[in-house]
């Protein structure tokens, strides 16, 4: 998706540069253009003088300044008219100019409100994209912090459990201890019991054979 706003929006862009650019070259050729006439309304305006001055200088020709009359005549008229023809060339050119950066323009702005629209699409597509993300990072969150819980649980009754059974078995085994103590105690107090009885029968018939 953003690879291809990414294109479109080059696309817009490279279509303002050509249009902005055809702008510029019909500008110049009608600014080409107006100049050009000028340039020979000023020639003619040159003739149109120095065809005044022939004039005033031979007055006393009539044909001569009939011919010079018509052609100050003429002179005046492809003047007038090629400066009537550069005026509204011009108009055209500017009226044109004026056309294409107003189109220019509305097609800016089309782009700039079509361009923001899909920012905002994107933009709220990224938000659900991102909260449905969240969403999905809380609930695995949520499933190892209970499945730690369980595990920690079942590790604890383990523990107390092996706790007890080892503390059972000490228990059993020290009073097994106790009892064997205890038990060859009485025999070992049996027996010396017994050896001193003995030791004394065995000294009183001593005694008496004595």
């Amino acid at each position: 998706m953003r690879g291809n706003d990414s294109y479109r929006a080059d696309d817009h862009l490279s279509q303002l540069e050509a249009e902005m650019e055809r702008l510029r070259t019909e500008r110049g050729k009608a600014v080409d253009h107006a100049d050009d006439l000028g340039y020979q309304v000023e020639v003619l305006r040159a003739k149109l003088h120095e065809a005044r001055r022939m004039l005033a200088a031979r007055p006393a020709y009539d044909n001569i300044g009939h011919q010079a009359d018509q052609l100050l005549r003429n002179a005046q008229i492809q003047a007038d008219q090629l400066r009537a023809d550069a005026e509204r060339e011009l108009r055209e050119a500017r009226a044109q100019t004026q056309r294409l950066l107003q189109e220019q323009a509305e097609h800016q702005s089309r782009f700039e409100s079509e361009w923001h629209a899909e920012a905002i699409a994107r933009r709220r597509q990224l938000d659900e994209e991102l909260a449905e993300r969240r969403a999905n990072v809380e609930s695995h969150v949520n499933e190892n912090v209970a499945w730690a819980e369980q595990l920690r649980a079942r590790s604890e009754a383990q523990a107390r459990r092996l706790l007890d059974e080892t503390r059972a078995e000490s228990e059993a085994a020290l009073a097994a201890a106790r009892a064997e103590a205890t038990r060859v105690a009485e025999q070992t107090r049996d027996r010396l019991t017994s050896d001193a009885q003995a030791a004394r029968a065995e000294a009183e018939q001593v005694l008496r054979r004595a």
